[in-house]
Order: C-alpha cells, then structure tokens, then sequence
C-alpha cells in the first residue's frame, strides 16, 4: 500500500466530462487531480490496482485502475512523460528520490555483455559500434585503414535491428585483419562503458583503447592511440579530437588505460541517464590523465540529452560525490 504526497497533490481541470456532466462547469475545474506516491512497485503489482480516494468527509471509495491506463517509465514512456503531469518537476520534494529510481531502473535495465565470440589478447582496441547501419560499415572501413597489428580487436554491439549487418561485419573484420577478434553483444550502445570493464575481464585483456559510439580517427590518430596501448605506463590517456567543434561529448569518448586502473575507477562513476553526459566520472582520474590532441572526428552532432536528463544527472552526479 502507497500513500500519496500531500504536498505533490493538485487539482486539474476535466473538460472531457462536459458532456457527460453539462450542468457541472465549476466542479470540472477540479474534477481531476495529480498525485505522486512513494515506495517501491514491483512489476507483479500493478496488474490490477486499486486506487483508494478519503474524502474530506470521512467517506472513502475505491476504484479499479484498468490494466490499459498503467504506463511505466522506461518502458512504454520515456521519463519525460512525467513533466506532463508535474511540469515543475526538479522543484518537487520528491524529485531526488525520483531520479535515483530513474537510475536504479536504468541499472537494472543494463543487462550484461553477450559473447557472441571471444578471442583472449592483453591489448585490446574495443569499439562501441554505432547503432545505424551505415554508420557501422563506415566503422568497418576505417578499421581496415587502421593499420592495427600485435592488438586485438573488441567490438561491443547493440542487441538491436542491424544484428545481421553486425555479424556480417565482424566476419569480415575477422578474415581481412588476421587479428584476434572479439564480439559482444549489449543491450544499449549508449551504455558500453558501464560494460566495458565486464568485456575486458571476458578477453582477459590488460591495456586497451576505447572508442565510443560516432568516435571516428584518421590514421594519424589511429597512431597516436596505438602508441599510447603499446607503452607500459600506468596512467590514463585520453584523446582529444582535433578538428574544431568535433571534440567529443567527455574524456570518456575517447581514452586508452590498463584494465586494472579502469575496473578500481568504475565503481566510483555514478550512472548516468542517456549514457555521454559529462566526462564519466573519468575526471577523477583527470588530474593524472595524460591529453592527446588526435586526428579525427565525430559522425553526427553529439547527442544531448534532454532537460529532464539533465536535471536527473546533476542529483545523481551530486548525491553520488
């Protein structure tokens, strides 16, 4: 059983009853309402809801919410769909609370890394492949000119509508490379770094560069980071597109590091909503991170999340330090 908010309770207008009730017209403007409540809802228990009303009277009713009216966040809605009904929604008492649902949800929405097939190396180049399809053969392209040698190669790749087209391109990435090649399969692209470390433990790898999803680099840059994989240091590097307005969205885009150092630093980031807000958490490996400017770019605009995005990570990023 779930109260209400008292505080988040409002009235609402109920033109649609106009009809239904055409003598009523004043009472309308406050036959509907809004109400939050707080707890936590299993998915098991919203079959059939039952909403208890307690009148200023004393009286009480209760009314069967039909199966049809239910939405859920994050699944037939997307979060936004709440500033419909709370449009102030950041300055509620309960917005804290609602963005680590959020993130909670999010969390367990994750999933894990699918290997479709694993090729043990202890330097690794792992890449998030974009999720269109031309984009991913674009990819495909630029790795063959790469010249990768001596390295691995991992690729993470959405569960999602271009699967054929991904296996076909990790086939031929396969033949024409002669490296070990690695394909795992995840349930969103925006998420792959909250999976990579998971990635690395299953090829066993000790060093890696890893490429974000729309990150793209000349040959020159392919140099740059390969260099940084190849040498024995500890520290991160992370790579700084070059070319004007095509920086990447965080350090976390683009970056080379051990395993070791990534998997201690992991459980310190807060997840974020959306996947690229930010740097990560990276910054806070950021005073010892080494900078490379490198030739390169990204395919497309950056994604920006939405308000609401924006508004959850800032409690989270907030509450998590």
């Amino acid at each position: 059983m779930l109260r209400s908010e008292p505080l988040a309770t409002y009235h609402k207008a109920r033109p649609d009853l106009a009809v239904t009730f055409p003598d009523f017209g004043p009472l309308l403007e406050r036959a509907g309402f809004v109400a939050a409540f707080r707890g936590v809802i299993d998915i098991d228990d919203i079959s059939e809801p039952i909403l208890k009303l307690v009148f200023t009277d004393g009286t009480s009713a209760n009314q069967v919410v039909p199966a049809g009216a239910m939405r859920r966040i994050g699944h037939s809605v997307a979060p936004e769909a709440a500033l419909a009904l709370f449009p102030s929604l950041r300055h509620e008492r309960f917005f804290g609370d609602f963005a680590r649902a959020l993130q909670r949800d999010a969390r367990a929405r994750l999933g894990s890394c699918e290997p479709w097939r694993l090729a043990p190396a202890e330097r690794v180049v792992v890449l998030a492949v974009p999720a269109d399809r031309s984009d991913a053969f674009l990819l495909a392209e630029q790795l063959r000119q790469a010249g990768l040698a001596n390295v691995g190669l991992v690729l993470l790749a959405e569960r999602g509508g271009i699967r054929p087209e991904i296996l076909a391109i990790f086939a031929g990435l396969e033949a024409s490379l002669g490296l070990p090649c690695s394909l795992l399969f995840v349930e969103d692209i925006r998420y792959a770094f909250y999976l990579l470390a998971e990635a690395l433990r299953a090829v066993g790898a000790r060093r890696f560069v890893f490429l974000g999803q729309g990150v793209f680099l000349a040959p020159e840059g392919w140099r740059t980071a390969l260099a940084a994989l190849a040498g024995g240091d500890e520290g991160l590097h992370v790579f700084v597109l070059a070319a004007e307005g095509q920086a990447p969205a965080s350090m976390s885009d683009c970056f080379a590091w051990t395993a070791a150092g990534f998997a201690a630093l992991l459980p310190q980031v807060p997840m974020v909503l959306g996947g690229q807000p930010d740097d990560h958490g990276l910054g806070r490996a950021g005073a010892a991170a080494r900078r490379h400017p490198v030739a390169g770019w990204r395919l497309g605009e950056v994604t920006v999340g939405s308000v609401l995005t924006g508004w959850v990570n800032q409690v989270l990023e907030a509450g998590h330090g």
